[in-house]
């Protein structure tokens, strides 16, 4: 079955007011990039951080449940 002009227009005015965000986010980050990356920089760091951590953490707990499983 085909869409309707309704589903149409729709998809249209969805695909427009998407550019435009998308428009928008690039300006953005385009003025503020420096700020930007060093914002997201920081949270990949975090991020590794915390994933090291967590295999730290992990690789203890695993070796306990090999050597005691039944």
């Amino acid at each position: 079955m085909l869409p309707s002009w309704t589903d149409i227009k729709g998809a249209l005015e969805g695909s427009l007011y998407l550019s435009l965000v998308i428009y928008i986010l690039l300006s953005l980050g385009v003025v503020y990039l420096s700020q930007l990356e060093q914002v997201v920089l920081y949270w990949l760091n975090t991020l590794g951080t915390l994933m090291s951590l967590g295999v730290i953490i992990s690789i203890p707990i695993a070796l306990f449940a090999l050597l005691t499983r039944r």
